[in-house]
């Protein structure tokens, strides 16, 4: 496969000299290239990578409630130059992913009027608080593990997303190719009938064919510039269509050119029937990035219920800190807030009926068993579209190996028609309509190869691996 980095420049260069170039030169897109600037520049791709991207921020976010902080604080009053009060108070806290936060400062309190509870001087302080009831899981912890697991679904919305925009895109590189190839047989055809035309009114007049051939064969002619002209139409249109998926960076739609044609040996690619295994593509429903989203979003609710079913138990929260005035030795500060110099606290409620905390947990336990169906609803769908995708790229292979006889017995009815027209044993009428027969049989087989090309990409497009 060619290399994003060297696909993109081969593009871009077609771009910038396609200007230069005379009007008869072409240059090839192919298709791996084609899809590759998809992948990379489209706009859908990169708003759903700015969607992984918000899903990252808010995981950052979540985080932060992780983050050590610290605060300084101060109030003070003076009121006829007597200072009635001055509280300084500095303390860093470190929250902990168990729910136990700790704490650590310095309380200074100075002037004639405090506050009863206030201790004149400096008091130091180390403390913890343990919320027992969350030490197992708590808001905080289920926020940032909620947050990893919406990251992972908008990654799998992306898979999502990509693989059905490049199925889309091939859609159109197919169609782009299949009215090329009909439009370059149906010149080739034009040209072989200008030049036989030309050969004809040479012979009428050397008298070797009768005059009534050049009407013949400019009939037929101008039958055949009609469908070229028909087919060039479609062509251009599907050329600009397909164009519709070729952006640049900074959101620039890529500028086209009618010199830029795509590579049509794809139509030959060496598929067969069962060239690839039905067991192996279904082994790959369980990693589609829709049942994958879906197996996400599922993980995502548990911890929903999770955090719920934390309101069905009693809130008991303890905490303590040990004491220092005046910073006196570490011995004698870790002595006295043993014996006195503490501070401790303890906080219980349990709501008696717990209806709103039950309604909660049910609420999310049907949640959970809804999105399981979804899911498993999900698989059985993906499932059965690899399988219908599977047997309709080998049903396309059958007709494709079947028409091409069509097409061997056309070409071989028209050379020996062209033959017997040599020895006089035929007329131009039976051998323009062998060449019209030929034309129809070519342009079905080229419309067969490419709904199996395509089909090749529908089977890989169902299984969800496109991206």
């Amino acid at each position: 496969m060619i290399s994003i980095k060297s696909s993109l420049a081969l593009f871009v260069g077609l771009l910038l000299s396609a200007t230069l170039m005379a009007n008869d030169t072409v240059r090839v897109l192919g298709l791996e290239s084609f899809m590759n600037i998809v992948r990379t520049y489209h706009p859908v791709v990169r708003v759903a990578t700015i969607q992984v991207d918000k899903s990252k921020a808010e995981v950052l976010k979540s985080r932060g409630a992780f983050d050590p902080g610290f605060t300084s604080a101060t109030e003070s009053k003076t009121l006829g130059d007597k200072q009635y009060f001055n509280y300084t108070r500095h303390e860093l806290l470190i929250p902990t992913w168990y729910g136990v936060d700790i704490k650590a400062g310095v309380d200074k309190a100075e002037g004639y009027y405090l506050n009863p509870e206030s201790t004149k001087g400096s008091v130091g302080y180390v403390g913890v608080k343990v919320p027992a009831n969350a030490l197992f899981f708590d808001k905080r912890r289920a926020a940032l593990q909620q947050a990893q697991a919406m990251k992972k679904v908008s990654e799998e919305e992306r898979r999502l997303t990509v693989n059905d925009l490049i199925y889309e895109a091939i859609g159109a590189y197919m169609n782009w190719v299949r009215e090329y190839q009909i439009y370059s047989r149906t010149m080739a055809l034009v040209r072989s009938n200008e030049a036989r035309l030309s050969f004809l009114k040479t012979e009428v007049v050397q008298g070797s064919r009768p005059g009534i051939d050049t009407i013949e064969a400019l009939g037929q002619l101008m039958a055949l510039r009609q469908q070229a002209e028909s087919a060039s139409l479609s062509y251009q249109n599907a050329a600009l269509e397909q164009a519709n998926y070729l952006w640049l960076e900074n959101d620039v739609p890529a500028k086209w050119y009618d010199n830029i044609v795509p590579d049509t040996s794809i139509l030959e690619a060496q598929l067969s029937k069962n060239s690839v295994q039905l067991d192996s593509l279904l082994a790959l429903v369980s990693n589609h990035p829709k049942y994958q989203m879906l197996w996400r979003k599922m993980d995502a609710l548990k911890i929903d219920k999770k955090l719920k079913q934390q309101s069905l138990l009693p809130k008991l929260s303890v905490s303590g800190s040990l004491l220092s005035k005046d910073f006196k030795s570490p011995g004698e500060q870790f002595y006295e807030a043993l014996g006195a110099n503490n501070k401790v606290g303890i906080e219980f409620s349990l709501p008696l009926l717990m209806r709103e905390a039950r309604g909660a947990v049910k609420g999310a336990a049907l949640k959970i068993e809804e999105t399981d169906i979804e899911k498993e609803q999900a698989g059985y769908k993906i499932e059965n579209k690899i399988r219908a995708s599977y047997n309709e790229f080998n049903s396309l292979c059958e007709q494709v190996e079947h028409y091409s006889n069509v097409v061997k017995y056309a070409e071989v009815m028209l050379r020996s028609e062209r033959q017997k027209y040599e020895l006089g044993e035929s007329t131009l009428f039976m051998i323009n309509a062998r060449e019209l027969k030929l034309l129809e049989s070519v342009q079905k087989l080229t419309e067969l190869k490419a709904k199996k090309q395509k089909a090749w990409y529908a089977v890989q497009y169902a299984a969800g691996i496109l991206n």
